[in-house]
Formats: C-alpha cells, sequence, structure tokens
C-alpha cells in the first residue's frame, strides 16, 4: 500500500523527499513505451540494479519509463516514489500498486523543482516535450546555480545526439551561450542501463 504524502507548497514537498533513507535517483521519459519495448525494459532494469544497491526511484508518477522504473524499484524492495499532479489526466497515471510513496502537488513546475532537487543523478530516457521540459529546467537551474549540479544521464544515443549537436552549434552561432562545454559537463549520453548504472555507482 502506498503512503499517500499530498502536498501543494515547494517547501512541503521538498521536506517529503529530504526525509528518504535512501539516496534517490530521478528517472524521465514517455509515457507512451510499453512493457514491450526497449527502453520501457532498460528502465525497469535500471531501476532494480539501483534499488539492489540501496537507491530509492523517484518519477512522475505515470506510466511508459516512469512506471518501469517504479516497478523495477518495488521489485528490488526500495522506495520507489511517485510526484504526481491532480490535472494531469488517469492516462498519464500509473498503478499505484507500484508506489511506495505518492506526493502530489499542484502543478508541473513545482513537480519539476521536487523531482530533481534532492536526487543525485538524473536520468532521462526517450521523451516528448514534458521530457525535454524537464531536462532544459534542470540544466537551467544548474546554470544559474540554483539546484547542486549532479550527473545528467541521457539514455539513447540515436536520441539525443542531435538535440545537444543542434545545440552546441546554433548557440555557438548566434553566441547565446559563452561557454557551452562548462554549462552540460555534467551530461553523458550513453546507450542502456549498463553504462548509467557504472556512471551512478562511481
Amino acid at each position: 500500500m502506498s503512503q499517500q504524502l499530498c502536498f501543494s507548497t515547494y517547501r512541503d514537498g521538498l521536506r517529503a523527499l529530504r526525509k528518504m533513507k535512501t539516496p534517490l535517483v530521478t528517472v524521465y521519459g514517455s509515457h507512451r513505451f510499453t512493457p514491450q519495448s526497449t527502453s520501457y525494459r532498460d528502465a525497469y532494469a535500471l531501476a532494480e540494479a539501483l534499488g539492489k544497491r540501496g537507491y530509492g526511484i523517484v518519477t512522475g508518477g505515470g506510466p511508459g519509463v516512469m512506471s518501469a522504473a517504479n516497478a523495477g524499484a518495488m521489485a528490488a524492495g526500495t522506495s520507489s516514489i511517485g510526484v504526481r499532479v491532480p490535472a494531469l489526466s488517469d492516462l498519464e497515471t500509473s498503478d499505484d500498486g507500484i508506489l511506495t510513496h505518492i506526493i502530489t502537488v499542484r502543478d508541473l513546475a513545482l513537480r519539476r523543482i521536487i523531482m530533481a532537487q534532492y536526487s543525485q543523478a538524473l536520468v532521462f530516457y526517450p521523451g516528448a516535450f514534458g521530457t525535454m521540459d524537464e531536462i532544459f529546467e534542470v540544466l537551467a537551474l544548474f546554470s544559474a546555480d540554483l539546484a547542486s549540479a549532479v550527473p545528467v544521464i541521457c539514455i539513447k544515443h540515436d536520441y539525443w545526439d542531435g538535440l545537444f549537436d543542434w545545440m552546441r552549434t546554433a548557440t555557438a552561432h548566434y553566441n547565446t551561450v559563452a561557454d557551452w562545454d562548462y554549462y552540460i559537463r555534467h551530461v553523458t549520453i550513453c546507450d542502456n542501463h549498463h553504462d548509467a548504472l557504472r556512471i551512478i555507482t562511481n
């Protein structure tokens, strides 16, 4: 049975995560992936392996990659946390049975900050606009020194390489980022959970 923790403020949401007894890793990605997909299976394996090493898992509490990570955490017997927003439809909510804790917050902006604030690593699988919003928010917080920088791991070269290559070229052309390499020094792109696990545990 999951523990329902409903908070409407930034401070209370952070306090809930701070009380967790395990180090945390946040997993992001598309809600559209099915259990038959490579990314779903990889996210499950990553969360299970991290759980067996004493990490808790945080997600947005939805289906797809989020559900995979929470299910992997439950299989490992570790904290499986979903940070949800009531305004999202039922189609974007996972089964409560794979969550040990449910934190409900009022909006997506608050959820993004809470999910990133206390995690020791942030793992991004392929996703759509929500996932892009989340990774850019994280990098913006890091660049402004508004959050402690931690490893950001993007899984699947064929998904992420083009985005970062374009950003590097475009920002250099328009001189909108003074030192691109400095701002993305915490980002690693890899292809599977084995690589991500090595980065996090090392």
